[in-house]
């Protein structure tokens, strides 16, 4: 697979993870939805501001990772679309549509795609940020935490938060990544 293919799927699997959401992860860590989630309030443009990860890029200096902009669409059924705006590596911006169901859990999400992956929002205000957990079914050692924003800037305040969730998770430091702010398309 050629080096830009391959640098579009990494996009699409690094950044619509916030709506391709990579993956389920309860039983080690107990992750804990935010309870009584209302998703229709969480309607409308959030940034990607920020991916931890419970393992480091393979790369992370050749990885050219830019903030995306995420847009939720909830649905009367529960269920929510998520349509990712996409910088592919030669600057042409991509939109993937994904769309979710309602998980057992409250604030739980699957995806409708045949992937074994789910998304839990743990905690949100609606307004300002909203953090969360993405997990793998089938592999429950692989999960992602997202941090993202109403604008491309969190107060410290949410930014601390976001640290206390990746810490309790036994996520490192430098298994955190800050999107690049600029390079966002939508």
């Amino acid at each position: 697979m050629g080096r830009e293919m391959w640098g579009i799927r990494m996009a699409v699997v690094l950044l619509s993870v916030g709506q391709a959401l990579i993956c389920t992860f309860q039983v080690q860590n107990n992750i804990t939805s935010m309870p009584d989630l209302n998703i229709s309030q969480v309607k409308g443009p959030w940034y990607f501001i920020s991916l931890a990860m419970n393992e480091k890029l393979s790369d992370p200096e050749g990885e050219d990772v830019s903030m995306s902009l995420i847009v939720l669409y909830p649905f009367a059924n529960g269920s929510v679309n998520l349509q990712t705006a996409i910088t592919s590596s030669n600057g042409v911006c991509m939109e993937v549509n994904i769309t979710y169901t309602k998980g057992n859990k409250s604030g739980q999400y699957k995806s409708n795609d045949g992937n074994p992956c789910y998304f839990q929002v743990i905690d949100t205000d609606y307004e300002n940020y909203g953090i969360i957990y993405i997990g793998n079914s089938e592999n429950k050692d692989d999960f992602q935490v997202k941090l993202y924003g109403r604008t491309k800037v969190v107060t410290d305040e949410v930014f601390k938060k976001f640290q206390k969730v990746t810490k309790s998770l036994g996520i490192l430091w430098e298994n955190v990544i800050m999107l690049h702010r600029l390079a966002a398309c939508g």
